[in-house]
């Protein structure tokens, strides 16, 4: 009689990147897929980043805007037609990268509007949320479940700029440690991811002279870089994973501990 081996990691695993045509996401699905997940590649525009990354990592690919209910519902249930249910979910959507977000960004306190808060929480706190709350009467059903959500390092301290980008994923980090605890039952986890400076498209909001007082305040002596959120992701979307849940884990190589 042959054995059959338990898949170990992500082997098999139906994991949804949101955002993954991202800097960021781009690098989770390519490192989920040699893992040997099966990636469901989200966009919202990126659509030429997100076909092109598909079919290199024979990706499935999905669209949708996650600030509309509707589209998000169409998603999850158009993975779980054509690849099967979300087994696990890591949202890296987040506001796009644009001459309005360095508006965004600069702004002082008292000069942030509420339309500048509604647009980032549409992006950066309820879409992720509406994307949660999809997948989730799936894996309590199934009674497994992975969920990670990145947040930023200034949702767990504080930073004096981007305040709608630090509201929204403030909030984001608590909703997701509150609903871990509901869910845990289920054999459902629910995990935050909190970046520190990581070399992305938002670093081109700052100088050179910005980066190199970075890479010096930074402990490790660098900045972090999209493998390195990778590599994070990659375990708490793991079966491995299963006894961590409700909780921030920070890659900011030591930046905010000292």
């Amino acid at each position: 009689m042959t054995k059959i081996e338990k898949q170990t990691g992500v082997q098999g695993m139906v994991i949804l990147v949101t955002g993954g045509s991202g800097d960021i996401g781009s690098e989770i699905c390519r490192l989920l897929s040699k893992q040997g997940a099966r990636v469901v590649v989200h966009y919202h525009t990126a659509s030429i980043r997100a076909k092109k990354l598909a079919q290199e990592i024979d990706g499935f690919l999905v669209q949708a805007d996650l600030s509309q209910e509707k589209e998000v519902n169409s998603m999850v249930e158009k993975i779980a037609d054509e690849v099967g249910p979300v087994e696990g979910l890591i949202n890296c959507a987040g506001f796009p990268i644009n001459k309005e977000t360095q508006t965004f960004w600069d702004a002082p306190f008292e000069k942030n509007t509420a339309t500048m808060f509604e647009k980032v929480f549409a992006v950066d706190c309820i879409g992720v949320v509406l994307a949660c709350q999809k997948v989730l009467p799936v894996m309590k059903k199934k009674r497994f479940g992975r969920i990670v959500n990145l947040v930023s390092t200034p949702a767990v301290t504080r930073h004096d700029k981007g305040y709608p980008f630090t509201a929204a994923k403030a909030a984001l980090l608590a909703l997701t440690k509150s609903f871990a605890l509901e869910v845990a039952p289920f054999q459902v986890t629910a995990n935050a991811i909190a970046l520190g400076t990581i070399d992305t498209h938002w670093m081109d909001l700052y100088g050179e002279t910005e980066r190199a007082k970075a890479r010096r305040r930074i402990p490790i002596g660098r900045i972090g870089t999209p493998a390195d959120v990778a590599a994070a992701a990659s375990f708490l979307v793991s079966r491995e994973a299963g006894y961590i849940t409700g909780q921030t884990i920070v890659v900011d190589g030591g930046d905010i501990s000292h």
